[in-house]
């Protein structure tokens, strides 16, 4: 990518320095550790360079990133003002991304530089199952349906922290498990864990939640809550599934960077699930 730069200044008899610039971006590539953009384009108009602020609203896109899950198209419409220690304060009007068949989205957030912490609102609309399911490489379970909802995220030197987030399923829709070499000893665990292992093979749920939290040791927990019935398991007679999956995030994103597949031990030992 290329960045191009243009700086003025201005100084006229008895007054101030006026100083104003330009940046523009051409398919830059970034990586932050946490979130990574490839082919950043736009144009920031300087108003002034200390205390930094942009000439009114501005634009910048990228073709796609990676932050937890691919995103496409990504882009935000902002400015930049004097936060209240000086240095830039970025206001955000808008911003947003196709994510797994759907969109996430954030309106109105405001992202103090200097600040030990900023949060915002994520809206996550209309994000496909499937396709998360395939993204993130989860071996053994497939599914379908699609989920809306809204997950507050909050970013600090410690990491970035989700909590109070809730997910719903738009309708019904199915997930199936397919336990692998664990069934045998799953189905031997008795007639309660057998019935469950059984129904989840081919799960045709009517309702479906996620709730996101996080603790302050960086402990992700995944509370979700199914309501349904497999036409094959006593006659289609309803489950109510509540499964609470919880472990650290970092090794289930670090695979998703890598594009490593997410199953086995890492997804149900690493995250508690059974």
């Amino acid at each position: 990518g290329a960045v191009e730069v243009t700086l003025e200044a201005r100084l006229a008899p008895g007054a101030a320095v006026e100083t104003s610039g330009l940046v523009t971006l051409a398919g830059l590539d970034l990586d932050t550790g946490d979130i990574a953009l490839d082919g950043v384009s736009g144009a920031l108009a300087l108003a002034r360079l200390w205390p930094l602020e942009s000439d009114g609203p501005q634009v910048l896109s990228a073709d796609s990133a990676l932050a937890g899950l691919p995103l496409s198209a990504p882009w935000v419409e902002f400015t930049l003002l004097p936060g209240p220690d000086g240095g830039p304060r970025i206001v955000i009007a808008r911003a947003a991304a196709g994510a797994a068949g759907g969109r996430v989205s954030t309106r109105r957030a405001t992202w103090d530089i200097g600040a030990e912490r900023n949060g915002l609102a994520l809206s996550v609309q209309g994000i496909d199952v499937a396709t998360l399911l395939e993204e993130w490489r989860v071996e053994g379970v497939s599914g379908s349906g699609q989920l809306s909802g809204t997950v507050p995220l909050t970013v600090s030197p410690a990491g970035v922290n989700l909590d109070g987030g809730r997910l719903d399923a738009a309708g019904p829709g199915v997930i199936r498990v397919d336990w692998g070499n664990a069934r045998e000893r799953m189905m031997a665990s008795g007639e309660q864990v057998a019935l469950a292992v059984t129904a989840l093979e081919d799960f045709r749920y009517t309702t479906m939640s996620i709730g996101i939290g996080q603790s302050r040791g960086g402990e992700l927990s995944l509370a979700i809550g199914l309501e349904g019935a497999n036409p094959a398991v006593l006659e289609g007679y309803p489950f109510r599934f509540n499964v609470t999956l919880s472990g650290r995030i970092d090794p289930i994103l670090d695979a998703i960077a890598e594009g490593r597949r997410l199953g086995g031990e890492m997804f149900w030992g690493g995250l508690g699930g059974r």
